[in-house]
């Protein structure tokens, strides 16, 4: 066995990820632990712990604000994986460019981001490790009628809000507005779910799901949503650019403007006509079984190995 730590957020989509990753990477040799990157740890604990590990697994970030600052975790220890554009910019304008290169291996969770690494300079290409969902917990029957639209991400009632949050790529009010103007309830996941371990039962209790998002490296919710049988209505950020194409998932406009009108005609299309509504939400689950981990966890025995 093979002992991996992956150095992450242990809550929210980060958390969901790795602790499905250390899941299925058990069964192909590898046995992984999420050392969560909030906490402080001691340097004789970090010595510890390095000493007893064959790789850590971490965001751009997490090496170059986290583990690298511990100074005893060797960089040919580390693989760095990107979700988004961001994360590998961050890392260059604090470390510069040529930290991929040193690292054991350094990944990226879709194409569209790898192009990205190379439009910001990076020599080394990045592989390709895809994200999976585990499509056994969140798939369920898919509802009859559209009535609840869910906004599975990180929500602000507001540009400013988002702004605050360092979270504006999200764009929850356009969502909300969509879909209030649909004449339709909005259930807002983070508003009363404290952790990605109560979140099927989140989407089993919503009709569709909407994604505003300018920029997303997967777009967990949607894929999610997707599996559990919603309709799924999204911008053409995350998966949709790589693996969604001509999929049964609704791409609309990334424009203000054009999203609300776009998205607010989908919904009452659907509203009003329960049996097309229905059809559409059976091809997007039968489509969506593609994103079940066992699809894609080669290419994270891949980057491990």
């Amino acid at each position: 066995m093979k002992n991996i730590v992956f150095f992450i957020e242990p809550e929210w989509a980060f958390g969901r990820i790795h602790y499905d990753l250390s899941k299925h990477l058990f069964k192909h040799g590898f046995n992984c632990h999420v050392l969560p990157w909030s906490r402080s740890y001691s340097i004789e604990e970090m010595r510890e712990i390095e000493s007893k590990t064959d790789k850590f697994v971490t965001i751009p970030e997490g090496w170059g604000h986290g583990l690298k600052t511990y100074g005893v975790v060797p960089i040919e220890k580390c693989v760095i994986v990107a979700h988004l554009a961001r994360d590998i910019s961050n890392l260059i304008d604090s470390h510069g460019v040529d930290e991929f290169e040193r690292v054991h291996k350094f990944g990226c969770v879709s194409e569209h981001l790898i192009r990205s690494s190379k439009e910001l300079g990076v020599k080394r290409k990045p592989s390709l490790a895809y994200l999976g969902i585990d499509y056994d917990l969140f798939s369920c029957k898919p509802k009859d009628r559209l009535l609840r639209v869910g906004f599975g991400g990180s929500y602000s009632d507001s540009e400013a809000e988002c702004h605050q949050k360092n979270a504006i790529f999200k764009r929850g009010w356009l969502a909300r507005q969509a879909a209030e103007t649909a004449g339709l309830e909005f259930k807002i996941a983070c508003r009363y779910h404290n952790s990605f371990v109560t979140m099927p039962g989140f989407y089993s209790n919503t009709d569709a799901l909407i994604c505003a998002s300018t920029q997303e490296g997967a777009g967990m919710p949607a894929l999610e949503a997707a599996v559990a049988g919603n309709l799924v209505i999204t911008t053409d950020v995350g998966y949709v650019q790589d693996r969604s194409k001509g999929s049964p998932i609704h791409i609309v406009s990334m424009d203000e403007e054009n999203f609300l009108k776009e998205t607010t005609e989908l919904l009452l299309d659907y509203k009003n006509d329960d049996v097309k509504y229905k059809r559409r939400c059976e091809e997007t689950q039968e489509y969506a079984k593609q994103y079940d981990w066992s699809n894609c966890i080669e290419s994270w025995v891949d980057l491990l190995t």
